[in-house]
């Protein structure tokens, strides 16, 4: 990373990390908050096209275009559902980014700590607290694995995301960053409400 010639920092809690490359190496640095949702990747990949001085690969082009379809499809289920989300600071900002981006109304974000991107998290209440300050008329829980037992009391579906996710088998191998990873969580979010009406 010393011979680098420039540093892409992804997500701010990991700031510092470009500053000492930056102080000790002269390596300029740009911090990128998040790389979930439309506007985010948008932004990453015409940054490294600039870089790079290389056109965005058509793979790319495909999967934002995917991503677009799957938000088209999932409008029936997604669009004004009410969700909450329990993770750390930067998982949180990103994901409030797609929700909002999906139509889905953020009602409460749980985060330990404060942070720097807290007045940027897109929700309508935000809290410094744990698992048992999640409350409210929510039907879609996103947290880690910890959040089962709080999910089943509250009675709402449960996206297994963050660390430590041990509920679900193979998913530190599925990607939840990107257009791609965006895809994904959209995918997820819609089948776990289409099971839960169904159980109904």
């Amino acid at each position: 990373m010393a011979s680098s010639e420039f540093t892409l920092v992804i997500g701010r809690s990991l700031k510092e990390a470009g500053v000492i490359l930056k102080e000790k190496f002269g390596i300029e640095y740009r911090i990128f908050d998040s790389l979930m949702g439309i506007a985010s990747n948008d932004e990453f990949f015409n940054f490294l096209s600039l870089l790079s001085g290389r056109e965005i690969p058509e793979k790319i082009k495909r999967q934002r275009r995917i991503l677009i379809d799957s938000m088209r499809d999932a409008q029936f289920f997604l669009t004004g559902r009410k969700a909450a989300l329990a993770t750390e600071p930067d998982l949180a900002f990103g994901l409030s980014i797609l929700l909002n981006e999906a139509g889905l109304d953020l009602d409460l974000v749980v985060i330990p700590t404060g942070c720097k991107l807290l007045d940027k998290i897109q929700a309508k209440e935000i809290l410094v607290g744990g698992l048992a300050d999640l409350q409210g008329d929510i039907e879609i829980l996103l947290s880690n694995s910890h959040a089962e037992y709080k999910a089943r009391h509250l009675g709402v579906s449960l996206l297994e995301i963050g660390f430590p996710v041990y509920k679900s088998i193979g998913y530190p191998n599925k990607v939840t960053i990107g257009y791609k990873g965006g895809m994904n969580i959209i995918h997820d979010m819609s089948n776990l409400l289409i099971r839960k009406e169904v159980q109904k």
